[in-house]
């Protein structure tokens, strides 16, 4: 794919931590939910900062999935400091249900799971471990979380990592 500069046509608060920007989209460019691209701030000494941006992978993937009538079956576990930063929790919830897990690591709120997600979680969590697994987080969570899963008996190929 060749290089696009686009405009931003809104920006809107997720979370207080979280911002979602909204931009235009090239006629001739697609994607599939979860895939990756790179961008830049089309600025004089920033055009060559690229950083690598996903297209929100889980967020992204479960819309599809919904669209499509096949997100049954499909579990989120998501880890955050505090609740304030749990994004788009109404959707998910509505989407999953019961199968949106949260982990809480620095809050103390009832409802709330408060252990980090490791080996001993997962095993808690997961009854198949037959099943794909998306993989996303900080460099060090993913590749621990990866080995949990093989160590855990999921196969290679059914482990996704964003990358």
């Amino acid at each position: 794919m060749g290089e696009y500069i686009v405009k931003i046509i809104n920006i809107e608060k997720i979370t207080h931590k979280v911002r979602r920007f909204v931009v235009e989209r090239p006629e001739d460019y697609t994607f599939n939910p979860g895939q990756a691209t790179e961008v830049a701030i089309n600025l004089e000494g920033w055009k060559e900062e690229r950083r690598p941006f996903t297209f929100t992978p889980f967020i992204a993937i479960l819309r599809a999935q919904e669209r499509k009538g096949q997100v049954t079956g499909n579990k989120l576990i998501f880890s955050n400091r505090t609740s304030r930063d749990i994004i788009l929790r109404e959707e998910f919830e509505r989407m999953l249900g019961k199968q949106f897990i949260n982990t809480l690591t620095e809050e103390d709120q009832p409802d709330y799971d408060h252990r980090r997600i490791d080996k001993s979680f997962l095993k808690d969590t997961i009854s198949d471990f037959s099943q794909h697994f998306y993989v996303c987080g900080p460099p060090s969570f993913v590749a621990d979380i990866t080995d949990a899963l093989k160590q855990l008996n999921a196969k290679q190929d059914s482990i996704v990592l964003e990358e």
